[in-house]
Protein backbone atom coordinates (compact mmCIF):
# COMPACT_ATOMS: atom_id res chain seq x y z
CA UNK A 1 0.00 0.00 0.00
CA UNK A 2 2.69 2.24 0.63
CA UNK A 3 3.70 1.17 -2.81
CA UNK A 4 0.63 3.01 -4.13
CA UNK A 5 0.93 6.43 -2.30
CA UNK A 6 4.82 6.20 -3.87
CA UNK A 7 4.11 5.61 -7.09
CA UNK A 8 1.82 9.30 -7.73
CA UNK A 9 5.29 10.37 -9.15
CA UNK A 10 5.34 7.53 -11.59
CA UNK A 11 2.20 7.59 -12.64
CA UNK A 12 2.58 11.87 -13.32
CA UNK A 13 5.49 10.99 -15.07
CA UNK A 14 4.01 8.62 -17.41
CA UNK A 15 1.03 10.65 -18.22
CA UNK A 16 3.05 13.91 -18.77
CA UNK A 17 1.25 15.95 -15.48
CA UNK A 18 4.87 16.49 -14.12
CA UNK A 19 8.16 17.32 -15.67
CA UNK A 20 10.89 14.96 -14.93
CA UNK A 21 13.43 17.67 -13.20
CA UNK A 22 9.80 18.20 -11.01
CA UNK A 23 9.01 14.69 -9.55
CA UNK A 24 11.36 15.02 -6.42
CA UNK A 25 8.90 18.03 -5.60
CA UNK A 26 5.91 15.72 -5.50
CA UNK A 27 7.42 13.99 -2.34
CA UNK A 28 8.15 17.32 -0.78
CA UNK A 29 5.09 17.71 0.82
CA UNK A 30 4.29 16.37 4.41
CA UNK A 31 0.90 15.40 2.98
CA UNK A 32 2.42 12.54 1.00
CA UNK A 33 4.60 10.86 3.31
CA UNK A 34 2.02 11.34 6.35
CA UNK A 35 -0.77 8.95 3.32
CA UNK A 36 2.30 6.62 2.67
CA UNK A 37 2.86 5.90 6.50
CA UNK A 38 -0.56 5.56 7.42
CA UNK A 39 -1.09 3.26 4.20
CA UNK A 40 1.84 1.50 5.70
CA UNK A 41 0.40 1.43 9.56
CA UNK A 42 -3.03 0.18 7.64
CA UNK A 43 -1.06 -2.61 5.80
CA UNK A 44 0.36 -3.73 9.32
CA UNK A 45 -2.53 -3.72 10.86
CA UNK A 46 -4.05 -6.23 7.85
CA UNK A 47 -0.98 -8.38 7.91
CA UNK A 48 -0.85 -8.84 11.62
CA UNK A 49 -4.66 -9.25 11.92
CA UNK A 50 -4.69 -7.00 14.41
CA UNK A 51 -7.65 -5.45 13.59
CA UNK A 52 -9.64 -8.30 13.92
CA UNK A 53 -8.16 -9.12 17.03
CA UNK A 54 -9.24 -5.70 18.69
CA UNK A 55 -12.66 -6.06 17.12
CA UNK A 56 -12.67 -10.01 18.93
CA UNK A 57 -12.12 -8.24 22.11
CA UNK A 58 -14.11 -5.02 22.28
CA UNK A 59 -17.35 -7.35 21.50
CA UNK A 60 -15.99 -9.55 24.72
CA UNK A 61 -15.86 -6.71 26.57
CA UNK A 62 -18.96 -5.57 25.39
CA UNK A 63 -20.47 -8.66 26.64
CA UNK A 64 -18.69 -8.53 29.84
CA UNK A 65 -19.80 -5.49 30.60
CA UNK A 66 -23.32 -6.05 30.05
CA UNK A 67 -23.43 -9.60 31.61
CA UNK A 68 -23.31 -9.99 35.24
CA UNK A 69 -23.15 -13.07 37.64
CA UNK A 70 -25.90 -13.15 39.92
CA UNK A 71 -27.29 -15.99 42.57
CA UNK A 72 -29.54 -18.71 40.91
CA UNK A 73 -27.32 -18.55 37.58
CA UNK A 74 -26.86 -22.01 36.63
CA UNK A 75 -23.42 -23.39 35.83
CA UNK A 76 -23.41 -22.85 31.83
CA UNK A 77 -24.99 -19.12 32.21
CA UNK A 78 -22.03 -18.30 34.62
CA UNK A 79 -19.15 -20.25 32.46
CA UNK A 80 -20.38 -18.00 29.43
CA UNK A 81 -19.95 -14.97 31.43
CA UNK A 82 -16.64 -16.02 33.38
CA UNK A 83 -15.11 -18.65 31.60
CA UNK A 84 -13.60 -21.77 33.06
CA UNK A 85 -12.62 -21.52 36.84
CA UNK A 86 -8.76 -22.86 37.84
CA UNK A 87 -10.62 -25.13 40.45
CA UNK A 88 -13.30 -26.59 41.46
CA UNK A 89 -14.13 -28.44 44.55
CA UNK A 90 -16.48 -31.51 43.78
CA UNK A 91 -18.86 -32.90 46.63
CA UNK A 92 -22.66 -34.50 46.99
CA UNK A 93 -24.17 -34.28 49.97
CA UNK A 94 -26.31 -36.95 51.92
CA UNK A 95 -29.33 -36.08 49.76
CA UNK A 96 -27.42 -36.71 46.70
CA UNK A 97 -27.64 -33.17 45.77
CA UNK A 98 -24.49 -31.63 44.16
CA UNK A 99 -22.53 -29.03 45.48
CA UNK A 100 -19.42 -27.11 43.75
CA UNK A 101 -16.95 -24.51 44.92
CA UNK A 102 -15.52 -22.66 41.56
CA UNK A 103 -12.61 -20.54 42.68
CA UNK A 104 -11.07 -18.10 40.22
CA UNK A 105 -8.17 -15.95 40.50
CA UNK A 106 -8.67 -11.97 40.51
CA UNK A 107 -5.44 -11.29 41.72
CA UNK A 108 -2.37 -13.14 43.39
CA UNK A 109 -3.58 -13.06 46.63
CA UNK A 110 -7.07 -12.87 45.89
CA UNK A 111 -9.90 -15.74 45.04
CA UNK A 112 -13.25 -15.34 43.58
CA UNK A 113 -15.17 -18.21 45.04
CA UNK A 114 -18.51 -19.15 43.63
CA UNK A 115 -20.85 -21.75 45.19
CA UNK A 116 -23.15 -23.82 43.20
CA UNK A 117 -26.01 -26.32 45.20
CA UNK A 118 -27.74 -28.69 42.68
CA UNK A 119 -25.99 -26.88 39.61
CA UNK A 120 -27.45 -23.06 40.43
CA UNK A 121 -25.36 -20.69 42.09
CA UNK A 122 -26.00 -19.73 45.01
CA UNK A 123 -23.27 -17.78 47.09
CA UNK A 124 -20.72 -15.74 45.87
CA UNK A 125 -17.82 -14.60 47.79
Amino acid sequence: LPAVALSIGLVQLFFGVTAPSKIVSTYAHDAVWFIACYLDLGATFIKYGIDKRMEEERYRRIILNSASIKIGMTIPQVMDIIGNPFEIVHEHNIHGKDAQLWLYRVNDDKNLELSFFDYKLFKIE
